[in-house]
């Protein structure tokens, strides 16, 4: 078993195609085809279920996906640590975020690791549903998920609990003004598409209330609810978290929902048979220091 199938091998499942995979490594499809068959004779077991859709990896090239794409970051890190000389954390780490956590924490990290210029972020946006399934197969190295229970291949270390608000382009008329589940269906309001925890947790209270609400849109990135929130069409529910910024400015304000309140849980997801790298653990240190930190100086949630 060389490196070079190894990569050969996570391009593929990554494909889900040995022809587009191919093209991707820049090697003929037989080639490719035969380095896969080689590898799977060398380790006496089926690793690709083969089918006019494509490839798609068996139980045990799962196994071998996670531990490959560990095999091939720790390579990586290797060659970088060598090009820079010495053995402080170095190599690239891929952390998968939702698009609501990733606008208040991505740049306070990026500047922490100003301290570790061996370290290379890779920062994938995904909505929070499908981060855990990206650190069980191996294309992130750590990720942090919403209401997430522990998933096959994942250990999950939870970080805060946030509230879930209104979001509004204009004040309410009191500083301490809330908005029923009823006041808030008659709003014309832009949702995050599904599949999305608080898409979720809102559809479930509107129909357990018997409301119907007033959707006139949804978008798929935290950006987008944002950027018509402050035109001035719609309101949203967010995190505090996603909006801090907007509020601090008076751009955007956050009004609680009573009766029920929607809170959602953050954790941080790492695999269960792989050890992080030296790299991706400084990385998972700096999110457990930071989110507390943010917390307690009120930009993370809304002080009491």
């Amino acid at each position: 078993m060389e490196i070079k199938q190894l990569r050969y091998f996570a391009a593929v499942v990554e494909a889900g195609n040995v022809t587009r995979a191919a093209q991707l490594l820049h090697i003929a499809q037989p080639a490719l085809s035969y380095h896969i068959l080689n590898l799977e004779s060398a380790l006496k077991t089926k690793l690709l279920n083969r089918s006019v859709n494509g490839v798609t990896p068996t139980s045990n090239g799962e196994l071998l996906y996670r531990h490959a794409k560990s095999l091939l970051r720790q390579v990586e890190d290797i060659q970088v640590a060598i090009e820079h000389g010495n053995n402080k954390p170095s190599g690239k780490v891929a952390i998968g975020l939702p698009g609501s956590t990733a606008r208040i924490l991505a740049i306070p990290l990026l500047r922490e690791l100003r301290n570790f210029p061996g370290i290379l972020l890779e920062i994938v946006e995904r909505q929070s549903g499908g981060l855990a399934a990206l650190v069980a197969q191996g294309q992130v190295d750590l990720a942090i998920t919403v209401d997430v229970h522990s998933p096959p291949g994942v250990v999950i270390h939870p970080l805060v609990s946030e509230e879930l608000y209104a979001i509004l382009a204009q004040p309410p008329a009191r500083a301490d003004a809330t908005l029923s589940l009823a006041e808030l269906a008659q709003l014309p309001l832009v949702l995050p598409s599904e599949p999305n925890i608080a898409r979720v947790k809102l559809d479930l209270a509107f129909m357990e209330a018997n409301l119907r609400y007033k959707l006139l849109a949804e978008a798929s990135t935290t950006d987008l609810l944002v950027r018509i929130v402050r035109s001035g069409d719609a309101c949203t529910v967010l995190p505090w978290s996603a909006v801090s910024e907007e509020i601090r400015l008076k751009q955007l304000y956050a009004v609680r929902i009573r009766k029920p309140s929607f809170k959602r849980e953050l954790s941080l997801c790492i695999s269960e048979s792989v050890p992080l790298s030296q790299a991706a653990h400084v990385v998972y240190q700096l999110i457990m220091d930071k989110i507390p930190s943010l917390v307690a100086h009120g930009k993370w949630q809304r002080r009491a």
